[in-house]
Formats: C-alpha cells, structure tokens, sequence
C-alpha cells in the first residue's frame, strides 16, 4: 500500500521541486559561459545545481544580442551563431546581458565591440 502512495505522490513532489528551482533562478541564478580553447560550456543554475551545454568555441561565427517580441513585453538574449544556434542568458537585464556581449564578442576577437 505505501508504494502505490509513494508513486501516486513522486509527481507532485518532482514538480514542486521544478517550480520552487524556477522561482528562485531569477534571484539567486547565474549564468557562466567558460571557454577553454575550442571547447564551451554554458551553466545556468543555482550555486552548483544546474544545467551545462558544451559546445564548439571554434564553430562560433557570430555574437549577437537578439530580441523576441512577447504579448507584452521583449525579451532580449544572446544568440551564438553558427554550426548550431545556442541561446545564451535569455531575460537577462540589459546591462549584464551588454557585459556578457563585451566579453564574448573580444574572447572571439573576430567582432567589432558594440552593444
């Protein structure tokens, strides 16, 4: 009896998880992007719990700030383009989104810096 109980509850309680993780990113949240020579990684998460996207530095062709029109309000995010299309810091403030843009765009040194 207490496993059906504990398998007819798991789903609520991973979903709760899921949403205390969404509403707690926005204040305490990071977001890292690290290259090591040819190779990436993206980190968004909380302290050390998170997601981590790899990807190929060289494949990188272009660093751009993108913007996507909601109902209400626009969203702006950084787009790495080039062997694949990687989303970078998407509701980011637009301050540290240019921050981010900056140090992107001279690791890359193949951009003018501009935001």
């Amino acid at each position: 009896m207490r496993w059906m109980l504990f398998l007819f509850l798991t789903p609520f309680y991973l979903s709760g998880l899921v949403l205390w993780y969404c509403a707690l990113m926005p204040i305490f949240g990071k977001v890292a992007v690290q290259v090591d020579g040819d190779s990436g990684k993206i980190f968004k998460g909380i302290g050390s719990l998170g997601w981590t996207r790899r990807f190929n530095w060289r494949g990188v062709e272009k660093i751009r700030l993108s913007t996507e029109n909601l109902e209400d309000r626009t969203l702006e995010q950084i787009t790495l383009e080039g062997d694949k299309t990687i989303q970078v810091a998407r509701g980011v403030k637009h301050n540290r989104l240019c921050y981010l843009l900056i140090a992107l765009r001279q690791n890359h040194r193949k951009q003018p810096i501009q935001c």
